[in-house]
């Protein structure tokens, strides 16, 4: 199931692809998501011998099917895809061209392939940005991860 807070949209030529009817996307409130846009909530497992399973195509290939969350405030940017298991938090901005493949943290700004925060928003406090790069570790670039390090 597909479902779009109120005030949110997504540009021409997005994609979005439910892999199954058990799955969900959801978008929150307020969220501009820009042109060629995708989302998928499912794929092929890669470590598998496909030649044995009957091919890429077969029933009998092992897939993921996850569900996709981006919360309320939430600006992406052109040609960003978006892949299964993951929640992009509150007030966050995803960069052109990125791929999300883990979970974004609030009032972030995240880049790249795969995506990583490259900063966090200005108006949080030392207090709160130290926060949540230890909560997301994962997330931030290789930059705030040194920065934060010690913190864990």
């Amino acid at each position: 199931m597909i479902h779009m807070g109120k005030g949110s949209y997504v540009g021409s030529y997005s994609y979005i692809l439910l892999q199954n009817p058990d799955s969900n996307i959801r978008i929150g409130r307020n969220c501009s998501i820009s042109s060629f846009f995708s989302i998928v909530t499912g794929n092929r497992v890669a470590d598998q011998d496909f030649e044995r399973a009957g091919g890429t195509s077969s029933p009998s290939v092992k897939h993921t099917i996850g569900e996709v969350v981006i919360k309320d405030n939430v600006w992406i940017a052109t040609k960003v895809s978006i892949v299964d298991y993951v929640t992009i938090h509150e007030n966050a901005v995803i960069g052109a061209h990125s791929v999300v493949s883990r979970d974004i943290p609030p009032h972030s700004i995240a880049d790249g392939v795969p995506a990583k925060v490259v900063k966090f928003k200005s108006h949080l406090s030392d207090d709160e940005v130290e926060k949540l790069a230890t909560e997301f570790y994962e997330s931030p670039s290789d930059e705030l991860k040194e920065k934060y390090d010690d913190k864990r």
